[in-house]
């Protein structure tokens, strides 16, 4: 299905404020998979299954990291509506 022009220039927004926060050096942490193990207690982790932009598959591979964590997958959850395409 292609993109109006309206859904392109909202999606290239919705875009450029995700690479403003996600790379910013704060927001990135090469450590923070190794780190997570020795997390102690239960950790669940809710997924957005429609998410476009961090795909369940990320949540899963964040979910092995921790020592007893496990990923719930929600069906159509509008975590960031205006980055998954519903506002």
């Amino acid at each position: 299905m292609a993109l109006s022009a309206g859904q392109c220039a909202r999606q290239q927004g919705d875009m450029a404020v995700l690479r403003a926060l996600v790379c910013d050096r704060c927001m990135h942490d090469p450590k923070l998979l190794r780190r997570l193990q020795r997390v102690d207690v239960p950790a669940l982790l809710p997924w957005d299954e429609s998410d476009r932009i961090v795909i369940p598959a990320y949540g899963a591979a964040y979910a092995e990291a921790f020592g007893s964590g496990w990923l719930h997958i929600i069906p159509r959850w509008a975590i960031c509506h205006g980055l998954n395409g519903r506002r």
